[in-house]
Parts: structure tokens; C-alpha cells; sequence
């Protein structure tokens, strides 16, 4: 289990940075670049009894640090079950010693650890020693049930076998381990064993060798942070009585848990509720403007293209917005597109070619997607990343978003309310990190038990309350938007009836009608509704408008191709993420004991 349940919960509580605050309490005062564990040899006898013996030989290298006294050894009391309950296994220390000799020592209980200090306060050590530290554990072994083997049981385990599932080198070490060894030596033969290494969760397998009642694990290099859990069976039979694990709740003080827990429930659950009806309740009113739905808009609003819609409305420019403003740029016969869908082993394709037909001239923002396309050639692809391709939308989109902003379409402070309530969420998470760190640190009930739980709800409910916050609108801003929402409902609303009134308004052929405005449904993710309105037109229609579609239908195929090519070609690459071997259900960091150490 973890090195310390309070950290344990922390870490569930805040993620990986807590985790990381968890190791730094853990962490000597010195650098790990200097100091290092040259070897940590774990020798530990299972009992009839069900009881642990075990003696830890450590060899710790100080490096170059002067002021160091000792090592200290911190050793799990309980661990934290999944159910939340504790597993509780005692430890009583034996003997300790440092190069073969007696060596003064303390010993404190801080809730979960037991910690062992070693070395003379008015004394300092330098260059290596081995301590030598011999302890018992009761509780750490149990019996396997029916209902364990139920799920899954490799090994042909019996009900009543004996399982010791144990971190023998704890995750809590901030330096170096150069060799690790763990020799366990039960009261019968080993049915099964196995060993996981790492970081906690991680399930890499060490090097182990069985010979009849003993098992030996090794491993090489493990990083600060790292550990060695293994888990090894033994015959009911070789036990003078069943081990049973000692299960206790989590302590809670009991005055604590009347006076704090119930208020924490009716402040939490006034945290989580209150935000988002206050949002709700002034939602109108935190709009500022609000114009009702223009009529029907038979063109684009205010003649503009795909992209300067789509970065008035919100100020970012998407992947279906760059490939509606190449929909569109076919549509004016300035550019033909096709797709290529790739197969298994290869990414899909855009290819263009420039028509040069267009009468109407491209606009500067234009110029500039296309000519970083195209770079001079008559036909270009878009295939996988490309960082000047890239660069070119972000630069569009910083360009439209001025314009924007200069014809008053787009507010730059219009999710200013927004990031205020995201500002505050911050504010109350960072709060409910620290005073649950904090609580669990000291073991303050009020902390813990009280204010933490009630910013944290309090923190979920500004965060859903951020969600319901609306952009704040000017009336210009709101005209505008009403604007879109017309030329929408042209698109969506009967597109069948649209194509006729769009042909006798605008005098153009169906193919022509469909092509200028498929476009704008590809912006507002209408494209199949308004490619059902032309199931009739040919390929050679199709082909005519710079479109290499088979049929209207093929403009799914187009936009799948199309909205992860432009994704791929405009966003940087991610690292890929490793993976482990799995264990059979174990890993680093999931049994009893463990710990951590370093110098002091």
C-alpha cells in the first residue's frame, strides 16, 4: 500500500501533484545526485504463527554531505484498503545496528508509520555504512477465501492457502537504490510467486527464483520513488492457524464526526447547488443583450466567408473551419479537392490543386493559407503534421480576430464573466488541496472532516456553474449572432425548400447552389442534412464545381478525411505513452509495509 494513508488520500484527492508533495515530505534534505542506497538486502522469515521476521541490510552511500547524523527508516503501521478500511499489521522492533555495531536510535509513532532514527544527533557521518535494522510484523499474511479465487485463479490455489502480498522496499526511498535483494523463507514449500517493480502502480517484473519453502527476488537500478512489491503463496497446511488480516474502519474522531460531518454535508451541499443557480438566475442579466432570432437569412451574413463567421463567434478558428474555407475556396473555382482515405498503415490525404478560375479575388487571409499550401506548385497534399502550415492558421486566426474585433462582431472581454468564475474555482480547489493537506498532516478533524469537503463541493459546483456562465454580449455582438442563427435555419431547417428559393434568388444551377453553400453547413455541422437536399446530382455535377465527390452522399467520407487531416497537418504531434506488463492484479505499491527512508 502507500507509504502513508494520509498521503494515500491526498493523492486521491489532488492527482499527481500532491503525489509529488507526498514524496518531497518523504524526501531527505539532500540531493539524490549525491547520496544513494549502494545496496538494500531484505531478508524476512514467515512463522507458522502467520508472524514476519524480517531484517533489512542498507548500505547508504552520504556522498558528499557533510552534516548528516544517521538514516531514517519510516515502516507502515496499517495501509489503506481499497474500501476505504484499515489493514492493520504492528511492528515491534528488535535490534539495530551500523557497521556490525550498536548504534543510538529513537523511535516515534506518527498515526500510520512507525519511524526508526539512527545515528547520534551531535554527531556527524560521511562516506558509506551499512545499517542493519530487524523488526517483526503480525497481520501481514492471509488466507485466501472462495470468493478471492472466484474471479480468476492461474495457480489452482485452494480456499485456506496463505497469500503474503508485501512492499519489501517501500516507493518512499528519494534516492538511488543501486541492488536491491529480498530473500522470504516460509514454513512451507512456495506454491507461487511473483515480483512487481516501479514506480506506485507500475507492474514491471523483477528477477525471482524459487527453491522449495524459499523464494529470492533482484533487481538492478531503482529510481528514487521506486519500489519492490512481490506476493507469494504458501499451503494452509504449513500453518499452525489460519493467518486472518486485522481489518479496522479509518479513525475518525468520534466528537469530530458528530459536530463537523454534518455540517459539512448541508455547507457542501449548499457549495454544490448554490453557484450554479445564481448563474442561472442572472443569466440574463450577465448576458447584457439579448435580440431575438433574426428571420431567415438567404446568404452569409454580411457576404463573409466560413472563417471570419466562425472566429466572430467565438475567436477560435477549428479544424472544420479550415476545411470549409477550402470548401468554399473550390466553390469560388479557385482550388479542387479530393480525398484520399489512407488505409491501415497510412494517414488520409487532402489533395489540392489550384483551378485559377475564381473571378472573385482572394482576400489577404486567403493569399496566405494558400500560398503556404500551395508554396508556388500547381497541386499540394496535406498529409500529417506541418508546422508551416500550422503557423499560417494561427496567423489567420489572429488576423480575423482583429478584424473581428474592429467591425464589433466579436467582444474580446465577452467571456470575461466566465473566466472570473474560473478564476474563483481555482482559488476554492487550491483551498480545498491545502486544507485536506493540511488536516491530514496534523490529523485536525476540522480540517479534514470540515473545511475541505465543503470547498471541495463548493468547488464542483463553481465548476459547473463556469459551464452555465454565458458570453457577455454588446448589441452588436448580439445582432450579429442573431444574423447567423437566420442563415442557419436556411440550412437546416428545410434545405429542400431552400435549394428552390436559393436557385430562383440567385439564378445559379442546383450543382452551383449546393457547392456555395456547402461551406457554411460544414461550418455549422449541417453538411448531411444539406447534402440530403441534393441526392441528384451527377458525378460529373459534382466534378464541374472542383468537388471530386461520386456523390453528395460522399461528403461524410469527405469530412472524416478531411476535418482529421487538417487536425493532423495544424496540430503538433503528441509522445506517445509507454505500457506495462500486467501481473495478475498486483503492482509496485499495492501490498502491506513499505515505507520510505533517506538521511537526516
Amino acid at each position: 500500500m502507500s507509504v502513508d494513508v494520509r498521503a494515500h488520500a491526498i493523492r486521491a484527492l489532488t492527482g499527481l501533484v500532491l503525489a509529488g508533495a507526498a514524496m518531497l515530505w518523504l524526501a531527505p534534505a539532500a540531493s539524490a545526485d549525491s547520496e544513494r542506497v549502494m545496496s538494500y538486502d531484505v531478508t524476512a522469515t514467515v512463522a507458522s504463527d502467520g508472524s514476519l521476521n524480517v531484517t533489512e541490510t542498507i548500505e547508504y552511500s552520504f556522498g558528499t554531505a557533510e552534516d548528516r547524523h544517521g538514516i531514517f527508516r519510516l515502516i507502515p503501521l496499517w495501509s489503506e484498503l481499497p474500501d476505504g478500511n484499515r489493514w492493520m499489521h504492528p511492528v515491534t522492533l528488535e535490534s539495530v545496528s551500523m557497521d556490525g555495531a550498536p548504534v543510538p536510535f529513537e523511535t516515534s509513532e506518527d498515526g500510520a508509520l512507525f519511524e526508526v532514527r539512527i545515528g547520534d544527533p551531535d554527531v556527524t557521518i560521511a562516506g558509506s555504512h551499512v545499517y542493519a535494522i530487524s523488526y517483526v510484523v503480525d497481520g501481514a499474511l492471509r488466507s485466501m477465501t472462495a470468493e478471492d479465487l472466484a474471479s480468476g485463479n492461474p495457480y489452482g490455489f485452494t480456499p485456506g492457502d496463505v497469500e503474503l502480498y508485501w512492499d519489501f522496499i517501500g516507493d518512499g526511498w528519494g534516492v538511488d537504490i543501486y541492488q536491491a535483494q529480498v530473500i522470504v523463507t516460509g514454513p512451507g514449500s512456495v506454491l507461487a510467486a511473483q515480483c512487481y517493480t516501479g514506480y506506485y502502480g507500475e507492474v514491471d517484473a523483477c528477477n525471482d527464483r524459487i527453491s522449495g519453502a524459499s523464494v529470492t527476488f533482484r533487481q538492478g537500478l531503482l529510481f528514487p520513488y521506486q519500489g519492490l512489491t512481490a506476493v507469494i503463496a504458501y499451503p494452509g497446511s504449513a500453518f499452525t492457524t489460519p493467518p486472518v488480516q486485522r481489518i479496522e474502519s479509518m479513525p475518525l474522531d468520534r466528537d469530530a464526526g458528530r459536530v463537523f460531518v454534518p455540517w459539512a454535508l448541508v455547507l457542501g451541499g449548499l457549495g454544490l447547488v448554490a453557484p450554479p443557480l445564481v448563474v442561472l438566475s442572472l443569466r440574463r442579466r450577465i448576458r447584457g443583450v439579448d435580440i431575438p432570432g433574426a428571420p431567415v437569412q438567404f446568404g452569409p451574413p454580411r457576404g463573409l466567408r466560413p472563417a471570419e463567421i466562425e472566429v466572430s463567434l467565438d475567436g477560435e478558428l477549428s479544424s472544420r473551419g479550415v476545411l470549409a474555407t477550402l470548401l468554399d475556396l473550390v466553390a469560388r473555382k479557385h482550388i479542387t479537392l479530393s480525398s484520399d482515405p489512407g488505409g491501415f498503415f497510412r494517414e488520409g490525404r487532402l489533395d489540392l490543386a489550384w483551378w485559377g478560375a475564381g473571378t472573385e479575388p482572394l482576400k489577404p487571409w486567403e493569399e496566405r493559407l494558400t500560398g503556404e499550401i500551395f508554396e508556388g506548385r500547381d497541386r499540394a497534399s496535406l498529409e500529417g503534421y506541418d508546422a508551416d502550415f500550422a503557423e499560417a492558421v494561427r496567423r489567420v486566426r489572429t488576423d480575423l480576430t482583429r478584424e473581428a474585433v474592429a467591425a464589433e462582431r466579436l467582444d474580446p472581454q465577452a467571456g470575461s464573466p466566465r473566466r472570473s468564475v474560473g478564476c474563483v474555482t481555482s482559488i476554492a480547489m487550491v483551498l480545498a488541496i491545502a486544507a485536506f493537506g493540511f488536516g491530514a498532516v496534523t490529523d485536525n478533524a476540522i480540517f479534514y472532516a470540515g473545511v475541505a469537503p465543503v470547498l471541495a463541493a463548493l468547488t464542483a459546483g463553481l465548476f459547473i456553474a463556469a459551464f452555465l456562465v454565458p458570453d457577455r454580449e454588446t448589441l452588436e455582438t448580439a445582432r450579429f449572432e442573431a444574423e447567423v442563427e437566420g442563415f442557419k435555419r436556411l440550412l437546416d431547417t428545410d434545405p429542400g425548400a431552400a435549394r428552390r428559393d436559393l436557385v430562383q434568388r440567385l439564378g445559379l444551377p442546383d450543382y452551383a447552389v449546393y457547392a456555395t453553400f456547402l461551406p457554411y453547413a460544414v461550418l455549422f455541422e449541417l453538411e448531411d442534412s444539406w447534402s440530403g437536399a441534393f441526392p441528384d446530382l451527377t458525378q460529373e455535377q459534382l466534378h464541374s464545381t472542383g468537388l471530386y465527390l461520386a456523390s453528395t452522399f460522399a461528403v461524410h467520407n469527405l469530412m472524416s478525411v478531411g476535418a482529421s487531416t487538417v487536425s493532423a497537418a495544424s496540430t503538433p504531434p503528441k509522445a506517445a505513452g509507454g505500457s506495462g506488463f500486467s501481473g495478475g492484479g498486483g503492482f509496485s505499491g499495492g501490498g502491506g509495509g513499505g515505507g520510505g527512508g533517506g538521511s537526516w
